[in-house]
């Protein structure tokens, strides 16, 4: 016959159970690193650990793009 858990360990279960669901709504963490090679990227995570290219999301911020831009100027006058 199983018996039910103490009330330590189903404390212990319901706090994990918390946990859990809260980190799964909050699915990244922001991290300060330092770039420490372009080529191949790797970043250099608060001392802690070294990212390379296919464990990083580079924004537009921070890489080099070209766009096309039009601009139709038409005179106006000003009085």
């Amino acid at each position: 016959m199983n018996s039910l858990p103490d009330a330590t360990e189903l404390l212990k279960t319901l706090k994990k159970a918390a946990l859990d669901a809260l980190m799964a709504e909050k699915p990244t963490d922001v991290l300060f690193g330092k770039v420490i090679s372009v080529s191949p990227l790797q970043v250099n995570v608060e001392q802690q650990f070294i990212l390379g290219e296919k464990q990083l999301v580079l924004t537009r911020n921070v890489t080099d793009f070209t766009t096309n831009v039009t601009v139709d100027w038409a005179p106006r006058n000003h009085f």
